[in-house]
């Protein structure tokens, strides 16, 4: 287990906590939901209640969450490519010479609700501002949640009816749910997905930010069909100038310049501590498909065994397929290395399935090059 899944681990440990406490002390006591006449003894409704009004409360603090991410994305200085929340994606294409919107339901997306995909509009393009407005949300819900039950205990002086009390406790259930998206989406470290606490603190360093921006702007040409900028790579490594120096390396697979490749790869690898840890899994298992195909697959002695004494994490992220990025490793350690035909066929067909729900921007590259695996088990 690594840092980060642990990381992930508490995290979610402390969102249930948070849902414990309330429940123990707010709803379960007999001042809680059991005060409700048709509640009252029937904890089949009483089920029902909590059930609907966390489903009331995911959807409102997931839709208000990316709605707040694009407001600040404007308002930073950015152009909204696509806003997906629960699958529900609105995004830009371009059809011959007309960039025009289009709807697509159930589209996975890079985020606990959601995502929003962005590019900048202006060459001081601040992205601070999108990531530091969900908080205001937040802030916001508390508020009114504070405001909400004042509200009722000072006009009910306590007695509350029915419908008061069920507007107090769907209201304690929406903003405890609001609290537990706030405890994930702004922990300041890496865990499972990239969370805002943590673009706080990349876009802290005016690197970061430079090279984020670079990396939007280079996919957007992609995403509409437009001429793709020049790449110079960053000299500084960082987990974003090294997701922004990935393109170049990219390009140059597809050149066919494995040693230049590998060289910007390595300056990626040679300090662990610069990056995160599934960053730096993930740039280490894109060294062993160069490594692969600049011996064109014919692998000696020496390479396999050197292979089989790679880092443990590393050979779990292979082996689990933890990205779209990790299959054509896959396809090559199992056709090449193990020759196992049947596990050649479970991995293509799992590719196929995880690159049609893909949302990384860099997807239909990592499609040409499984394929230029393909090629080489040939």
């Amino acid at each position: 287990m690594t840092k980060e899944d642990l990381i992930s681990i508490l995290v979610y440990i402390g969102m249930l906590i948070i849902a414990i406490v309330i429940g123990t002390t707010v709803l379960m006591p007999s001042t809680g939901l059991g005060s409700i006449s048709y509640i009252n003894g029937n904890t089949g409704i009483g089920f029902v209640f909590i059930l609907v009004s966390s489903i009331v409360g995911i959807l409102i603090n997931g839709i208000f969450v990316e709605v707040f991410h694009c407001l600040g994305a404007v308002l930073g200085g950015y152009s909204i490519l696509s806003c997906n929340i629960f699958g529900f994606c609105i995004y830009k294409t371009k059809e011959g010479d007309a960039i025009k919107n289009k709807v697509k339901l159930f589209k996975s997306c890079d985020g606990l609700t959601g995502e929003t995909i962005v590019t900048p509009k202006r060459k001081n393009a601040n992205p601070m501002i999108s990531v530091l407005l969900p908080f205001l949300f937040f802030v916001l819900e508390a508020s009114a949640f504070y405001l909400v039950l004042n509200l009722i205990d000072s006009s009910a002086k306590n007695h509350s009816g029915d419908l008061l009390l069920s507007v107090k406790f769907v209201t304690v259930i929406i903003v405890t749910i609001g609290f537990m998206f706030a405890l994930y989406n702004y922990i300041p470290l890496h865990i499972d997905s990239t969370t805002d606490g943590y673009r706080i603190v990349l876009f802290s360093k005016k690197i970061n930010t430079e090279a984020y921006n670079k990396f939007l702007s280079y996919n957007a040409s992609i995403l509409l069909g437009e001429p793709t900028p020049e790449i110079v790579p960053f000299e500084e490594i960082t987990d974003y100038t090294a997701q922004y120096n990935m393109l170049k390396i990219y390009e140059l697979i597809q050149q066919g310049k494995y040693e230049e490749a590998k060289t910007l790869l390595d300056r990626i690898l040679q300090n662990p501590k610069k990056i995160s840890k599934s960053s730096y899994n993930l740039y280490s298992v894109q060294k062993i498909y160069i490594e692969i195909l600049e011996r064109n697959g014919q692998l000696d002695e020496e390479y396999r065994n050197n292979f089989k004494k790679i880092k443990p994490e590393i050979r779990t992220y292979i082996y689990k397929m933890s990205s779209l990025e990790a299959y054509k490793v896959y396809l090559l350690v199992v056709g090449i290395i193990e020759g196992s035909e049947s596990e050649v066929k479970v991995c293509k067909s799992k590719f196929e399935k995880a690159y049609k729900k893909s949302t990384l921007l860099c997807r239909d590259f990592e499609y040409s090059l499984f394929k230029k695996a393909e090629e080489l088990l040939k």
